[in-house]
């Protein structure tokens, strides 16, 4: 076993996590915004689209500004999203309400790890493998204080804007390459 740093805690998912488990037949009220699987980007956890639950046939669940969504079904897509709003979900997310242990977003982190993925693969199967929370809550996993877990965050948003400039960078360098190719070889088209 890895040894973790001082302060640091090794604690198991269920203890630092708590469901949400509000479903509702979304025909029973007004529209409100929805997140489907569709709408998380695998391996990122971008928000892709919101949608209205207007037309839904299938139960919902609901969830709060700052719930963690994430996908019980293929969890090898790793869909994990901090979300910004209140809505309603897919019932194929796990709601994970804010705790006093454990900043969202590290909890988003850590449930994106290689480690929790390949665990997840352990206690799913079939073509259309699914986790229950029960079976996730088992996870075992290093935790720093509150105040360390804030300062990790920071560096990683850090990192992940610098690595989106340079994303950007690169495809606007792309877009302006091909544009002048293309000035190019127009001139010389017209010297033939």
């Amino acid at each position: 076993m890895a040894i973790i740093p001082k302060g640091w805690a090794l604690v198991k998912l269920g203890d630092v996590t708590r469901l949400r488990k509000s479903k509702i037949d979304p025909n029973d009220f007004p529209p409100i915004p929805f997140i489907g699987l569709e709408d998380v980007e695998a391996h990122t956890g971008e928000l892709l689209n919101i949608k209205s639950t207007l037309g839904l046939k299938s139960a919902v669940t609901l969830f709060e500004k700052n719930d963690l969504l994430y996908c019980k079904l293929r969890p090898y897509l790793n869909k994990v999203l901090v979300s910004s709003i209140k809505g309603a979900a897919s019932a194929e997310f796990l709601i994970f309400q804010p705790t006093p242990l454990i900043e969202q977003r590290y909890l988003q982190l850590t449930l994106m790890t290689k480690e929790f993925v390949d665990f997840t693969g352990l206690i799913s199967s079939g073509d259309r493998p699914r986790v229950t929370y029960e079976g996730i809550s088992k996870f075992s996993f290093p935790i720093p204080p509150l105040e360390e877990q804030k300062r990790i965050l920071s560096i990683v948003d850090l990192v992940l804007e610098k690595t989106k400039r340079q994303t950007n960078f690169y495809q606007l360098y792309r877009i302006l390459l091909k544009s002048i190719n293309k000035r190019f070889l127009i001139l010389h088209l017209m010297a033939i």
